[in-house]
């Protein structure tokens, strides 16, 4: 298992920084570094042989393609509301009410998701494995937020 996470973290680390200069970009190559070193974290936090990996990230993909889906019907509403707000004329109060009922449900189906995700990891995981998995998401979120504020803000000085 050792050297199964070794391989992978090699692989994720070197081979993707050869030929790359010294200042990372915040663009398609560097979220797949982070994608490969999240997943690579996880196989160690969540102990991860490689059969219960496979079936794990298979099932993750799944999920991460249903939430980007949701997300971008979000993204997109909102577009339209910006759009009506910028507007001169004022449309009726209900356009606006249905914009916002669209938008409840859409925020209904992301959370209804996530949950019926993490539900459906109770025949992978152990139920220790699937509250590591969701302490895992929200602290590596946060570190790379704020990897990404403090980089940006030391680039402003």
């Amino acid at each position: 298992m050792k050297l199964f996470i070794n391989i992978i973290l090699f692989v994720m680390i070197v081979i993707p920084s050869y030929g790359q200069s010294n200042r990372p970009k915040i663009g398609s190559r560097a979220i797949e570094k982070i994608e490969q070193m999240e997943m690579a974290k996880l196989i160690q936090v969540l102990d991860l042989n490689e059969e219960t990996s496979a079936r794990f990230f298979a099932r993750r993909k799944e999920h991460r393609e249903k939430i980007h889906s949701l997300m971008q019907k979000r993204r997109e509403l909102i577009n339209e509301v910006d759009e009506l707000l910028k507007k001169e004329e004022n449309p009726e109060a209900n356009v606006f009410k249905i914009k916002f009922n669209e938008l409840l449900e859409i925020d209904k189906k992301i959370v209804n998701e996530k949950n019926d995700f993490y539900k459906s990891l109770f025949n992978i995981l152990s139920s220790k494995q699937v509250l590591n998995l969701i302490a895992f998401d929200e602290k590596f979120r946060r570190e790379i937020r704020e990897t990404i504020f403090n980089r940006m803000r030391s680039e402003t000085k």
